[in-house]
């Protein structure tokens, strides 16, 4: 009789890694306090990033609520804050803002963060806030 040809067959395990996860949560700064003395024509303020960032690249900028000063920008700055931590954020008013302070005593803007984190996810944070003499 006749052999029937025995088929080769070899085994392969295949793994296949999941994608990994997106990460699309943005980075939700916070800003403190909402009461601020104008030093030497600075705002100081704190800002935090989530713990659960890498860092956050933080464009901060102070904007006038009312009167002249509404919707002008009157101070911005810039910082990288590292992921879980506060940081104060010096921000150098505008001479129309310390001159507004000066004058009044006081001035309402709105504190705007934006942040941006290590995969570009984007978050803005605005809190509003009063800057005293």
């Amino acid at each position: 009789g006749q052999c029937a040809p025995v088929a080769d067959s070899n085994a392969a395990t295949i793994t296949v890694n999941p994608a990994p996860v997106r990460d699309t949560t943005a980075p939700k700064v916070k800003i403190s306090p909402t009461a601020v003395r104008m030093r030497e024509g600075f705002a100081t303020f704190k800002v935090a990033c989530p713990a659960s960032e890498m860092s956050c690249s933080t464009r901060f900028s102070l904007i006038g609520r009312t009167g002249v000063l509404r919707n002008k920008v009157l101070g911005r700055t810039s910082e990288t804050i590292p992921g879980g931590e506060t940081i104060e954020f010096f921000v150098p008013l505008s001479r129309k803002a310390i001159t507004a302070v000066r004058r009044a005593g006081r001035i309402n803007v709105t504190a705007k963060a934006v942040a941006t984190e290590a995969a570009g996810n984007t978050a803005t944070t605005t809190k509003r806030v009063t800057i005293r003499k």
